[in-house]
C-alpha cells in the first residue's frame, strides 16, 4: 500500500524539504497545502497516513487542525522551529508527535518506521 502524506505548511521551502525527505523513505504519494483551509479540504478528501503540521499558520494555528482531527484518522506530526516545552506537551495531548525544524533525516526514520509496517 502506497503511503500517503499531507503537508501543511507556508513556507515553501520547507514543504519541499519535507517532500524530498519522505520521497527518500520509498515510494509515497505527498501532498502539500500552505494554509489550514485547503489542509481540511485535503483531509476531508482522503485517507491520508500521515499529517505533518507547522504551527504558525496564516489562517490560524496549527494545533487547531489536529484538534479537529479528534484522535483518529491519520498519524499526527508538529513540525515547527517553535520548540518549547508547552509545543511539545500540547503535541503530546493531541496525540501528535513533535518534529524540529530544520528536519532530522534519523528522527523522521525512526517516526515513519512504525507507518510503513502498519
Amino acid at each position: 500500500m502506497t503511503q500517503r502524506f499531507l503537508i501543511v505548511d507556508d513556507a515553501r521551502i520547507s514543504r519541499l524539504r519535507l517532500r524530498a525527505a519522505l520521497e527518500a523513505h520509498g515510494p509515497c504519494e505527498v501532498e502539500e497545502v500552505p494554509n489550514l483551509a485547503l489542509a481540511r479540504e485535503a483531509l476531508a478528501e482522503g485517507e491520508w497516513t500521515a499529517v505533518f503540521c507547522d504551527l504558525l499558520l496564516p489562517d490560524g494555528d496549527g494545533f487547531s487542525l489536529l484538534e479537529t482531527l479528534n484522535g483518529e484518522g491519520p498519524a499526527r506530526f508538529v513540525y515547527s522551529c517553535r520548540v518549547t516545552e508547552a509545543t511539545r506537551e500540547r503535541a503530546k495531548t493531541l496525540d501528535a508527535t513533535f518534529l524540529e525544524k530544520p528536519l532530522n533525516d534519523e528522527a523522521l526514520a525512526a517516526v515513519l518506521r512504525p507507518l510503513v509496517a502498519a
